[in-house]
């Protein structure tokens, strides 16, 4: 070690800072969704957009051309924009008359900046133009080497500035390194061939490899002869530094600037280091181990470099030629740029390429006196051509240079702020027509005076279709509330020994739920397992191009022709003979002391007669109780088994097992050696187990506490006779996105097994008696039924094989209903999706159904696209607004929340959920390539957690451009989720207020706010322009309008 612990220290809690600004990465079995740029929410929104297009490259905002569609199609009003860009005139300071029309006629009737093909002729006022512009409005290439120098190691790394200035290429050489390290040793499953030795560590993995490797392990370079010896990766963290000379103070920003290169691995790595994953634990990796692995590897590849620069690039040596070059380093970043001017290409490309180099100030001289004229015209010949838009030749020649370089600078100001003056008058027009719509609904509210059945959605957009089409079909009530219906679990299907946490990834699940299923009545799972095992052996091995077809070929056939061609009659068919129905029991009572240890017991024999049969050979139907039990008594006490005669000689045997089979003591004692240490059949871990089995189900009381807070959540008060929890789920063929499309507030899975949760606690009787204590009336014939809406199908499976016979009747005609509002709300989603010109509702109800089978559909259903708001508030209010699939609907009655407790709940979980996911749309769809995965068609799966864009690539993040894009062009309307909530604004402002993260939401503008106040007749909505809470009252919505 040659790092100081105090250093070691620094070192690692500056690698904390540095992540903070990289997102957590899920695997995508879980996709989870999340805001890019989570890590910025302490900033104000366009301040962090800002920060974002420094950090990762990003796009800030939509094209003017996608935005003057949106305007041309409405979603824009006029009155906003202009009122944006008057607010935008305000802040920059621009007050010139003919600004603001000049800036309309721009974004409505123009293409982006430095491009009006309407302009054709070259006018003789722009030589007058380019003469008016003062030094100020071009760029001073004097500065170009001195901000190089400043921005090194702040805003770009060493090797970025060295790429730049020689055309080295070694950013890409490291991130491609890298990114086959991370598969390699992050995959968790997938791989043939693994790194060596994981259990050790990334970092120690990694050291094994690079040894070996002639390429980059030098036995005459320090950092080489330093990794031989070291197991510390702040080692070589810190050695890096020190020979790349880069000062103490600015090793954070480096890091950062290191970590965001790959930021879909990092924010992987960034999840697993922090997780208590199975992987983590049996192969732990350290976000200090890819920097220090990163690290190294850049500092080889610039050493590789020496030679051929006539330097060592570190910061010090390489700002140095930076200012003592400054003329050919400005060449060469121009020529290398491909910004040089094309009649100097040759003449710097041959003084580049000098062996004894000429002086360069003479071409760099005339470079830039004709780079500013070119630059100068180019400028008068914009601006000639934004001029024209709203001035008459002879008005254009009496502006003044004054007036000239004014606009010229409020132009610019507008090029930088365009996109958030386009942002925020669509939100402005879009919350205008919310509540418009609002204070209609209101007014036409039908009074119900009893209903058939009450049901319960999650808050999913999808929700609203069905919920709508629902209270259409009959008398019914919908109530809405986060998937997960309160209750965060861990589930644990025992049969198929895989684990979920049923709940949003901002909670830690509290409990686990087992479920295990009954024998199948015919044995073909077996045979199912033998057919994935050869698929995916040959799937990810090296040989597959060649072997594939020949290896399984018969065995797929039917199978590829069935899924490909008849995929509604074949489907159905392969699932009843490969996965048949079984029935599902949950495990949803604590355990007892006694039914704990009845079930350990029970499961330590199971291994002591697998153990036995391994080692002996002896058959496990040949071990009886009292065989069994010896053994396991032995290994859970500490005794040594070895036992003597008097005189002192080993007996044969001990035990009855021994006794029965001949067995030697010293194999008696081997086998309570590998019990207790391979098999974990011990003392100790069995108080583990059994405090492990503390946390399966629930106690009377936690059960009586979920029942009451999702009553009270939603502010259900009375009951009608059936009340249905309905969970969701999503279900596609090859689709490595799926789990995108399942229930966010359960962590990218189905919610049904919550929903057969409640079921089962609301259901009894005992919980009954004590919620009457508590003021909750539950009538006797009241049956809570779980059901399961399947989004892409739009198919609602109610699971009520255990419902009273009196219901009977009732539920036939629930499930009649449900098949209508099934249909109905397939007929409006298939609309719009392409190639789905169906136009019967049984027509795009049969059409979204073969979309769950089809495994060539890459667009199942649109998810969660164009999601724009999130009401809080009584489902009467808003039941007369057509919100067509894009907003969350959360229950919620003020009037019963006095203290504002349960709006409190409601923000700081479900809302922050529902930001999460507007976010990850929002930023899919304003760049696609740094924050969303680009288009499916190039996707490999790798490592079971992720997808890469071809064969090499950093992990890709975020949606897939067939989510947020129609033909290229934008389908999700990117807008800053609009959240309405329904509560008196002076008693309940305050929540907000006290929620730290719900605060930095609001206050600097990561949703937008509009509380929905009855008792004033009056909506409040934060106006960030102002920073105040700004007052419209009902009445000045009226009927056809949607505007103050």
């Amino acid at each position: 070690m040659i790092v100081k612990e105090k250093d070691i220290l620094f070192i690692d809690s500056l690698v904390e800072s540095a992540v903070e600004h990289i997102p957590n990465f899920w695997p995508m079995k879980s996709f989870i969704h999340h805001n890019p740029l989570h890590g910025f929410e302490n900033m104000h929104f366009e301040e962090a957009v800002n920060k974002a297009h420094t950090l990762f490259h990003a796009k800030k905002s939509l094209t003017r051309e996608q935005y003057q569609r949106f305007y041309q199609e409405g979603k824009i009003e006029d009155m906003y924009l202009r009122e944006e860009l008057e607010n935008f005139g305000t802040k920059c300071g621009h007050t010139h008359p003919l600004l603001e029309n000049l800036f309309i006629q721009l974004m409505t009737k123009s293409r982006e900046c430095h491009h009006f093909d309407e302009i054709t002729n070259v006018s003789p006022l722009i030589p007058q133009i380019a003469k008016n512009l003062s030094p100020e409005s071009l760029n001073d290439y004097a500065d170009f080497n001195a901000n190089l120098v400043k921005h090194l190691a702040k805003e770009k790394t060493i090797y970025d500035v060295v790429d730049m200035l020689f055309a080295t290429n070694v950013g890409e050489a490291l991130d491609d390194i890298m990114s086959q390290i991370a598969m390699r040793f992050l995959g968790e499953g997938q791989a043939i061939w693994n790194m060596p030795k994981r259990e050790k560590g990334m970092f120690l993995s990694w050291k094994e490899i690079v040894m070996q490797d002639k390429v980059f392990f030098n036995e005459n370079e320090t950092l080489c002869r330093l990794l031989r010896e070291t197991a510390l990766a702040e080692d070589i963290i810190f050695m890096v530094l020190k020979e790349l000379k880069i000062p103490r103070s600015f090793w954070e920003e480096y890091f950062t600037l290191e970590l965001t290169k790959l930021h879909g691995w990092s924010g992987f790595l960034k999840y697993r280091s922090k997780s208590s994953s199975e992987y983590q634990k049996k192969y732990p990796a350290f976000m200090e181990e890819f920097l220090a692995i990163r690290l190294y590897y850049s500092y080889m590849l610039l050493k590789k470099q020496e030679n051929s620069l006539g330097f060592f690039p570190s910061m010090k040596e390489l700002g140095s030629y930076i200012m003592n070059n400054k003329e050919e380093a400005f060449l060469r970043a121009e020529y290398n740029s491909g910004k040089l001017l094309l009649s100097y290409f040759q003449s710097v490309e041959n003084f580049l390429h000098e062996t004894q180099k000429t002086d360069a100030k003479e071409i760099y001289d005339q470079y830039i006196y004709d780079k500013k004229i070119h630059d100068c015209e180019v400028l008068a010949e914009y601006l000639y051509k934004v001029l024209s838009l709203v001035l008459k030749e002879e008005q254009i020649q009496t502006l003044q240079a004054q007036e000239l370089n004014a606009i010229n600078a409020a132009l610019q100001d507008f090029e930088d702020e365009e996109g958030f003056i386009w942002l925020k008058a669509m939100e402005k027009t879009s919350m205008m027509q919310l509540m418009s719509d609002y204070v209609q609904s209101k007014k036409t509210q039908e009074q119900v005076n009893s209903s058939d059945a009450q049901l319960f959605f999650c808050i999913d957009t999808r929700s609203e279709r069905i919920r709508r089409n629902i209270e259409a079909a009959g008398a019914y009530e919908t109530y809405g509330m986060a998937g997960f219906f309160g209750i965060p679990f861990k589930s644990i299907d025992v049969s198929n020994r895989c684990e979920s946490d049923l709940c949003p990834a901002i909670l830690t699940p509290k409990h686990i739920v087992y479920s295990f299923h009954e024998k199948e009545a015919i044995n073909s799972k077996g045979l199912m397992k033998i057919v994935k095992k050869v698929l995916n052996e040959l799937k990810y091995n090296v040989l597959t191009p060649y072997v594939t077809v020949e290896a399984i070929g018969a065995l797929f056939a039917f199978d590829f022709f069935g899924k490909s061609l008849v995929p509604k009659a074949y489907m159905p068919l392969r699932k009843k003979i490969f996965d048949p129905k079984v029935e599902e029991e949950l495990r949803i009572e604590r355990y007892t002391e006694k039914e704990a240890t009845e079930s350990i017991t029970a499961i330590q024999n199971q291994i002591i007669k697998f153990v036995i049969e391994e080692k002996f050979n002896i058959k496990p139907s040949s071990l009886d109780d009292e065989i069994l039990n010896e053994i396991r008594e032995i290994a859970l006490s500490k005794e040594d088994i070895v036992q003597e005669d008097q005189d002192g000689v080993a007996i044969d045997s001990v035990t009855k097992l021994g006794a029965k089979y001949n067995l030697l003591q010293i194999e008696e004692q081997r086998l309570i050696e590998l019990l207790r240490k391979e098999y974990k059949v011990s003392a100790g871990h069995m108080r583990i187990q059994k405090a492990k089995m503390a946390k399966v189900g629930f106690s009377f009381k936690e059960q009586l506490y979920y029942v009451q807070s999702a009553l009270k959540t939603v502010g259900l008060k009375s009951f009608c006779d059936i009340v249905v929890l309905s969970a969701h789920a999503s279900q596609s063929e090859n689709n490595p996105y799926e789990s995108a499309l399942d229930c966010g507030a359960c962590g990218g899975s189905s919610s049904l097994i919550n929903a057969k949760v409640l079921a089962y606690m609301a259901n009894k009787q005992n919980i009954r008696e004590e919620l009457h204590k508590h003021g909750i009336h539950i009538p006797e014939q009241t049956y809570f039924i779980a059901a399961l809406h399947n989004t892409t199908s739009d198919v609602l499976t109610l699971f009520d094989a255990h419902a009273p016979h009196s219901h009977h009747e009732a539920l036939k005609k629930l499930k009649a209903d449900l098949e209508l509002a099934g249909m109905l709300t397939a007929a409006e989603r298939m609309a719009t999706l392409p190639l789905s010109n169906t136009r019967s509702k049984q027509g795009a109800f049969s059409l979204a159904k073969r979309n769950t089978m089809d495994w060539s559909q890459p667009r199942p259903e649109w998810g969660l696209s164009k999601n724009h708001s999130f009401f809080i508030g009584k489902r009467e209010n808003s039941k007369n607004m057509n919100l067509a699939g894009r907003t969350f609907l959360h229950s919620y009655d003020y009037t019963g929340d006095k203290k504002g407790a349960i709006l409190s709940v409601i923000l700081s979980g479900p809302l922050v959920v529902g930001e999460w996911i507007n976010m990850e749309h929002f930023f899919s769809t304003l760049d696609n390539s740094a924050f969303g995965s680009e288009s499916k068609v190039y996707h490999n799966v790798v490592g079971k957690l992720g997808v890469i864009s071809g064969n090499m690539s950093d992990l890709r993040t975020g949606l897939p451009s067939q989510t947020v894009n129609l033909e290229n062009e934008p389908y999700h309307e990117p807008l800053r989720l609009i959240t309405m909530i329904e509560a008196p604004f002076e008693t309940h402002k305050n929540v907000i207020d006290k929620i730290h993260k719900i605060s930095e939401l609001v206050y600097n503008e990561w949703i937008k706010t509009i509380f929905i106040d009855e008792k004033e007749t009056a909506f409040f909505l934060y106006e960030g322009n102002t920073q105040t809470w700004e007052k419209l009252e009902f009445k000045t919505f009226t009927q056809g309008e949607n505007r103050a």
